[in-house]
């Protein structure tokens, strides 16, 4: 066995013992669960090549689809988004 002056308990300071172990493993947990969303949403909702978001054409071309615009404004708008 190793002999330490700390006895047979440790330091209490390592990352699998007591109150202060648990506490930094359940920091890591939140941490690595919040970075993991962060980055799910971050990439989720990247612009495609043309430097806009499909989602902002898919809800246009489903305007148009529903009449609620005219193609006049249709194409305006699209316009817009690719500009």
């Amino acid at each position: 066995m190793w002999y330490s002056n700390w006895g047979h308990h440790g330091s209490g300071w390592s990352m699998g013992g007591g109150l202060l172990g648990m506490v930094l493993n359940l920091l890591i947990i939140i941490s690595l669960v919040y970075l993991a969303t962060r980055l799910f949403k971050h990439f989720r909702a990247r612009p495609n090549v043309n430097g806009y978001s499909s989602d902002h054409l898919q809800i246009l071309k489903r305007r148009f689809a529903n009449s609620e615009i005219d193609e006049e404004e249709f194409e305006k708008l699209r316009k817009n988004l690719e500009a």
